[in-house]
């Protein structure tokens, strides 16, 4: 998607087998490729749900201890059905498994609750997920059931979280998906919409964050 933003660069991966949900070593290993050149740093949008493992491979790019935070309405942190594949709904707990750079874990839930593995430290660089699915469908529709967090409940809780840390990295995924071949010109929309508050407000907070610290 187009965000007609500045200094945006789009990998396009749409016609990447066993990409889609699940992700194969092959898939994996292209990914990371095109990721490496680019590092954690900036700001990533993903795409919809369906890929946020993503969100691993850009965590295994930060090479030094890290808190990682995360907004969803799924844990994401479930084994994979199929063994052997790594998936959107695992991508957190393989992280756990394979990132020993990483020392903690907070989840907030599509209510706005907090879950928490491991102590976050203030001295640590912190990597912020986000995905769209933790906000009521108003604000951006999604293709995976929703959360009832507004734009001002998910900076809210997201500042407290991240109050004098330094930001390693930040991703967002949740846009809608095309539904028998076509996108709903209202979704795409509200997505953008969306998105363009998302990326202006991360700006804001990176910047603020590389400055005071």
């Amino acid at each position: 998607m187009n965000l007609e933003l500045p200094e945006t660069k789009i990998l396009d991966f749409t016609k990447l087998a066993g990409s889609e949900l699940y992700v194969d070593e092959n898939a994996e290993r292209e990914i990371t490729g095109e990721i490496r050149k680019y590092g954690s740093a900036g700001i990533h949008f993903l795409d919809n749900g369906n890929y946020h493992y993503v969100t691993r491979l850009f965590l295994h790019e930060i090479n030094e201890p890290f808190d990682l935070i995360y907004f969803d309405n799924h844990s994401d942190d479930q084994p994979p059905a199929f063994e052997g594949l790594k998936s959107c709904g695992s991508w957190v707990l393989d992280a756990e498994n394979e990132i020993s750079e990483m020392r903690s874990v907070t989840w907030i839930d599509g209510k706005g609750d907090i879950h928490e593995k491991g102590c976050r430290q203030k001295d640590r660089a912190v990597y912020i997920s986000l995905d769209k699915d933790v906000f009521m469908k108003s604000i951006a529709p999604t293709n995976w059931d929703q959360g009832e967090l507004d734009l001002e409940d998910f900076t809210e809780r997201l500042e407290e979280l991240v109050k004098d840390r330094r930001i390693a990295g930040i991703d967002i995924c949740g846009e809608c998906a095309a539904k028998d071949g076509f996108f709903e010109k209202r979704e795409l929309e509200q997505n953008r919409e969306t998105d363009i508050k998302l990326f202006k407000y991360f700006t804001i907070l990176a910047e603020r964050h590389e400055r005071d610290g």
